[in-house]
């Protein structure tokens, strides 16, 4: 999901629709949940996103850019063209 300021989910009138507890690198913490449409190169999406007190930039996680059809290249680090995939966790048995 999308992790956006404070002050820049207040700028955007984004409500705050619950909270949940998420996993920093100082231990867990309790973080307001919200939801927009968000824009990437022409794509668009409603997405989660959660609202952070401690960071002071967006950062557009994994779920944003797969609802998006969006990858980061990782030798580059630029966003390109990405792929929904459609596949089975188990094998469906056989039908009688």
């Amino acid at each position: 999901m999308t992790v956006l300021p404070r002050p820049l989910a207040e700028q955007l009138r984004l409500r705050v629709t619950g909270r949940r507890t998420v996993r920093t690198a100082t231990g867990n913490i309790e973080i307001d949940r919200s939801a927009a449409i968000l824009q990437i190169d022409g794509k668009s999406e409603l997405n989660p996103i959660v609202i952070s007190d401690t960071l002071d930039r967006t950062l557009v996680g994994v779920v944003t850019l797969e609802t998006l059809e969006l990858a980061v290249d990782p030798t580059t680090g630029k966003l390109t063209e990405g792929e929904t995939l459609l596949l089975p966790l188990y094998k469906e048995r056989a039908r009688p």
